[in-house]
């Protein structure tokens, strides 16, 4: 879970996701493992319908529910989703849930994941790598797209992004790029054509509740995002697994071994002492 102080300023005007020691827990090492030691206070609890595959889910459905939540609450014409992985998926998949978007293109290289997108609700992919996608959204609305979410991460989707932006449109930014990442874009563009760009960061307990909800209704299809599944002994190989793209959400199942069991048990009883429930 993400932990925050409720102590800033931030936290105070009850924006707990800009906390500014949000860092700590989300960006900790340590939850590669059977069990995890949290503060119940920042823990949720998943309902009895929703099963631990489906889990997986509720976090990041939960950061693309408070992205397009901030989002101006107007039905726009032509929606492009940059990337379609984990969050770009399920960026389309919300877009569907508040009908945010009469029509959306979504670009993404790799087949099996425009493939999805199509399953999922998607008018139009895109193989950026064979395609135009200016050319694509101009056939939609010769002006352009009025939202643009770009999902990728990858420093020159941001250039694509503001290629394909109509004049007053927005350019939201789910997808984390790396720390070093520069943006090499040149303001005018900005200001010229009044392009807003914005960015989103984690989730408040409200967009939680709302992924608890919407995965325990069906109204997001979890299991075609969790076919890659490894076990905890298989860690590396799931690693590479995502790093080289091939799959949609890679998981690791940390489900305690019998082994683990017994231990966790004995470790249980001993710190219990005799006498002691």
């Amino acid at each position: 879970p993400n932990y925050v102080c409720g102590d800033c300023y931030f936290c105070q005007r009850e924006e707990y996701n800009l906390c500014e020691q949000a860092d700590r827990g989300v960006s900790s090492n340590g939850g590669l493992a059977e069990y995890a030691a949290v503060d119940g206070e920042f823990a949720y609890r998943l309902p009895d319908e929703v099963g631990y595959l489906e889990g997986v889910l509720v976090e990041p459905l939960a950061c693309c529910v408070h992205a397009l939540q901030s989002s101006p609450p107007r039905r726009q014409r032509l929606a492009v989703i940059v990337g379609a992985g984990t969050m770009g998926l399920l960026v389309l998949e919300a877009m569907r849930g508040f009908q945010l978007a009469e029509r959306i293109v979504v670009s993404e290289p790799v087949a099996r994941r425009r493939r999805l997108a199509m399953e999922l609700g998607a008018d139009h992919t895109v193989d950026p790598h064979a395609g135009s996608l200016d050319q694509a959204v101009r056939q939609v609305n010769p002006h352009g797209a009025d939202i643009v979410v770009e999902c990728s991460g990858a420093p020159h989707a941001l250039e694509e992004a503001l290629r394909v932006t109509r004049r007053g449109g927005e350019i939201l930014l789910v997808g984390r790029p790396a720390e070093e990442a520069a943006f090499g874009l040149a303001p005018l563009p900005f200001a010229k054509s009044e392009i807003t760009l914005r960015g989103s960061s984690r989730f408040v307990p409200e967009d939680m509740r709302t992924a608890m909800a919407w995965i325990s209704g069906g109204t997001i299809t979890a299991a075609r995002y969790t076919e890659d599944l490894f076990p905890l002994s298989r860690v590396q190989d799931a690693f590479e697994h995502a790093l080289a793209g091939r799959g949609i959400k890679t998981v690791v199942d940390c489900t305690a071994t019998p082994a683990m069991e017994v231990a966790l048990s004995e470790v249980q009883a001993a710190a219990a002492g005799p006498g002691r429930d």
